[in-house]
């Protein structure tokens, strides 16, 4: 089965942090487009440069605002458990989903058991990514929006 997780569009001067790359991964944008719009919240104007240190809700606010909605999983789920660990038990529900994570401070994406980031754009095996040993903070299923 194909992954869901998009390619990253990212000019090759510019330096890719976790936020804005996991935004470009979810919604196939290139990853200056999503730069500028974390950036008109966190410092509400566009600036030139890279946006890094983006909150979850700086996170969910941009993808809400782009058409996606973002479903919470419970803590008890993923919280507390390590990336690799959790991909591999997590059920077949969540495993076709699009899942932001924040790891220790950094946003991944995954999705059928691959995980996507500004360290490995194209996404590869859990079992091959650097932070399958870090520690769950938040977990979101995210799902474009229906329009009615």
């Amino acid at each position: 089965m194909k992954t869901r997780l998009k390619s990253i569009n990212n000019p090759e001067a510019m330096t890719m942090w976790c936020g804005p790359a996991a935004i470009s991964i979810i919604t196939g944008n290139r990853v200056e487009w999503a730069a500028s719009k974390l950036a008109k919240i966190k410092y509400d104007k566009c600036r030139p440069k890279m946006v890094r240190g983006v909150s979850n809700f700086e996170m969910r606010y941009v993808l809400d605002r782009m058409g996606y909605e973002c479903i919470r999983l419970h803590d008890h789920d993923c919280k507390g458990m390590t990336l690799g660990k959790w991909i591999d038990s997590y059920s077949s529900k969540h495993h076709r989903a699009v899942i932001l994570v924040n790891v220790t401070e950094h946003y991944v994406v995954a999705n059928l058991g691959h995980v996507a980031d500004n360290h490995k754009p194209n996404g590869c095996p859990v079992g091959e990514h650097p932070a399958r040993r870090k520690i769950i903070k938040c977990a979101w299923i995210v799902k474009r929006r229906r329009t009615s």
